[in-house]
This record gives structure tokens, sequence and C-alpha cells, in this order.
């Protein structure tokens, strides 16, 4: 196992992103809550220990989250975003689309997908080569999460480029990528305040993500600011976690081929 000094690698190091599996194992096994300071925040590593710290709001709060991002004042206590809040507000937010997905279960989507992954595979076959993040694991998530908020398909190139410049918002904090990330943030807040407002009148018997959440604003369970805010979520945790999920199993199925084979 590599070894790493604590006080000077840190989860953003480009030696690190190249690469992050041996230092997720180091820290599990040497570090399990090691103070990082370009994240002003601990890096708890072990399941066992972040069961227990989401199990405990009252110790750790999500609001911190909030408070600590770029450009916030470290006042503000508002949540505003399911990942941002506490109980009760945590609860009521996340109940919401939680509702829904129980009277729509899953496997209704799965046809779709199943005809997304077919039409994508169908355009590789054949080709000498490829880029499987390019042409497979970028827009498979992308045109799922546009159809699940009913975006039209020209607008998915956007979907990606703001879901990227959120997670670059995140992982940095200055430099002229950062502030080009920071545009794209705005963009996407008014793209999505703009798509609310043109559907307020007219969502009803719709099964769209925003029409549920303009149903839940008829009904005072949630205000704009958070629909906003939801709908940003879920546009960057479905685009970017099912990329690098999809990139990082080809990876490990193709150093461990006897896992592979049980799937032939």
């Amino acid at each position: 196992m590599a070894s790493y000094h604590p006080a000077t690698v840190d989860l953003l190091a480009p030696e690190v992103r190249r690469d992050p599996y041996p230092y997720f194992a180091w820290l599990r096994a040497e570090a399990p809550a090691l103070w990082s300071p370009a994240l002003n925040a601990f890096l708890v590593s072990r399941y066992e220990d972040v069961a227990a710290i989401m199990r405990d709001p009252a110790t750790f709060s999500s609001i911190a989250m909030r408070r600590s991002a770029p450009g916030r004042d470290p006042a503000d206590r508002g949540g505003h975003s399911v990942i941002t809040s506490d109980p009760p507000e945590h609860t009521r937010l996340r109940r919401i689309l939680q509702d829904e997905f129980r009277m729509r279960p899953l496997r209704e989507l799965e046809p779709r997908i199943r005809e997304l992954v077919a039409a994508l595979g169908a355009r590789l076959e054949g080709e000498r080569a490829f880029d499987l993040v390019r042409d497979f694991t970028i827009p498979l998530p992308v045109t799922v999460i546009a159809e699940l908020l009913d975006i039209e398909q020209a607008r998915q190139e956007d979907f990606k480029r703001w879901s990227d410049c959120l997670i670059k918002i995140l992982n940095d904090r200055e430099g002229p990528e950062w502030l080009q990330a920071r545009a794209g943030v705005y963009e996407v807040i008014a793209f999505f305040g703009a798509e609310l407002d043109a559907r307020s009148a007219n969502f009803a018997g719709r099964r769209d993500i925003l029409a549920v959440l303009l149903a839940a604003e008829a009904e005072g369970r949630i205000d704009r600011r958070e629909m906003v805010a939801y709908a940003i979520l879920l546009l960057t945790g479905g685009n970017e976690t099912t990329t690098n999920l999809l990139g990082g199993m080809t990876l490990a199925l193709l150093e461990h081929r006897d896992q592979l084979a049980l799937l032939e």
C-alpha cells in the first residue's frame, strides 16, 4: 500500500485525482478521520463511521456545508438544498421525491434505460476504437436525467457542462477556470428558475420531476429556491456519479478478468 504524509497530501492533489483508489485505501487503513486544510473539513473514509455521522445530525450538521461554501456568508444558516439542511427541513425535502419514487417504482424506468444503452452501444459497434467516457458513460446519465426532468434533448450538452461547472466549484476555490465555472452555475440557476416559471401554470397530470416539485409547491411543502436547488442537485448527482461509476466499473472489470468472465 502506498504511504502518504497527512500534512502534505490532499484529496484534491493532481496525483490523487489521477488514481484515487490507493489514497482511499490508505485513508481507511491509516487515517480514517483526516483533517483536510484544502477542504476545511475532515475526510471520514470508513463505512461504519460515515453511517454513524449520517445518523447524528445534532452533532454533525449538514448546514455547515452551506456555511463553508465559497462565497457564502458564514452566518447564513439557510438550508435550501436537501444535502445542506438538517431535520426537520431535510426530512421534508427528502420526502417530496421519495414519495414520488415509491408511487413510480424505478423498474418503470428500466425499458427506456435499456433502449438508451442499446442505442449507444449500436453506435460503437464496428468502431476500431472509441472513448468509453465520451461516447457512453457521459451521454447515458445525461439523457436519463434530462428525460426525468422533461428537458429538451438540445439542452443536454448544457446539462453536462453545467454539471462539470458545479463539480469544479466544489473541488476548487479560485482561478480563471473556477470563475468560469461559477458563471456556469449562475446559468443553471437561471435556467431552472425560468423552466419552473414557464411550467407553473400547467403541471397537473404530468409526472416529470419538475412537475412533482411544482405540485409540492402548490401544497406548501417546498419553496421556489428549494426547488431550484433540488433540480440542480439531481442534475449533478445523477450525471457525475453515474458517469464515474460506469467508468470505474469498466476499469475494475478489465483489471479483474475473472469477474468479467462471470458476466459473459
